[in-house]
C-alpha cells in the first residue's frame, strides 16, 4: 500500500468512527496529500480526498446528522479605503487585513499590542498554538487572523483611529 493510500485509509477511518478532525489535523492531512500527489503525479488513478468536517460540541457528540450536507457561506471580503479613496480588496478578509497592516507598518501595529486570543494581533515569531491562523507578513512578524470578519473590521478601525488615518473599512459579501 502506498503512503497516499494509507493517508486515504486514515481519513476513511476517521470518518467511519466519527472522530472529530481538528483544523490543525485537517491542514496537516491536506498538506501531506498535496506533497504525496506531487511526488506521484504519474499515477493518475489516485484522486484527491476530502477530509470530512463535523461540528463537535464540548461533549464530543456530533451535531450534524450522518448523510446531511452542511453548506458554508462564501467568505466575506474587506474593502479598505485609503484617504485618497483607492482601496485594498483581496479575495479573503484576512488577506486584505494583512495587506493594510503591511502598508501602515507592521512594527508600528506590533507596538500597539492589540490583544487577541490570549496573545496579540501582531506577534513576533508566531504562535505554535495557531499554525494555520497566522499570516507571515515578513521580518519575523505574524498577524493572527483567527477571528471573524466583523472582528477584523473593528481591529482595523481601531488601528486607523490610533494612527489618525482617514481610512475606512467595509464588509463586502462575495
Amino acid at each position: 500500500m502506498s503512503k497516499l493510500e494509507d493517508l486515504h485509509t486514515l481519513v476513511r477511518l476517521l470518518a467511519e468512527f466519527e472522530l472529530p478532525v481538528s483544523p490543525i489535523l485537517e491542514y496537516a492531512i491536506k498538506n501531506k496529500e498535496e506533497e504525496l500527489i506531487n511526488i506521484s503525479q504519474e499515477d493518475s488513478k489516485i484522486q484527491p480526498i476530502h477530509v470530512p468536517k463535523k461540528k463537535v460540541d464540548l461533549n464530543g457528540s456530533s451535531d450534524v446528522a450522518e448523510g446531511v450536507k452542511t453548506t458554508k457561506k462564501n467568505p466575506s471580503i474587506l474593502r479598505i479605503y485609503r484617504a485618497d479613496n483607492s482601496y485594498i480588496e483581496e479575495l479573503r478578509a484576512a488577506n486584505s487585513m494583512c495587506v493594510a497592516i503591511k502598508e501602515i507598518g507592521v512594527d508600528k501595529i506590533y507596538d500597539l499590542k492589540i490583544p487577541m486570543d490570549g496573545m496579540h494581533l501582531v506577534t513576533k515569531g508566531g504562535n505554535p498554538k495557531y499554525p494555520t491562523a497566522q499570516y507571515d507578513v515578513g521580518n519575523g512578524f505574524f498577524v493572527n487572523v483567527h477571528s471573524n470578519t466583523l472582528t477584523k473590521k473593528r481591529q482595523l478601525e481601531r488601528i486607523f483611529k490610533e494612527f489618525n488615518l482617514s481610512w475606512r473599512v467595509e464588509i463586502v459579501e462575495s
